[in-house]
């Protein structure tokens, strides 16, 4: 009697631990998701800003980004404009630099 006790308390334990794993786990999963999603609306915003700053130097025919050059605090890319004219942008901090590349 006494040791079923303790097997029925140790099964217990396990269960709880389980729970308590199966949860952190579930939380630790929400918050990747949750920070997918703020760095995707964050790079859409970015994009948008990029966008407008090179709309004034005529119609925008693509906009790519090199994502091995880029990380959380820059994005590097290029544009390239209807008129075959290609820029080399770097946003970091809100700024934006650029080059023309010669061809």
């Amino acid at each position: 009697m006494f040791y079923d006790k303790i097997k029925v308390m140790k099964n217990k334990k396990m269960t709880l631990m389980s729970a308590g794993l199966a949860g952190i786990s579930g939380a630790v999963l929400a918050g990747l998701i949750i920070q997918k999603h703020l760095a995707d609306q964050r790079r859409d915003r970015i994009k948008k800003e990029i966008r407008q700053f090179f709309s004034q130097f005529g119609e925008i025919a693509v906009l790519y980004i090199n994502e091995f050059e880029s990380d959380r605090k820059k994005l590097c890319g290029g544009v390239v404009m209807k008129d075959d004219t290609v820029y080399q942008f770097t946003h970091q901090n809100g700024s934006i630099d650029y080059k023309e590349e010669k061809r």
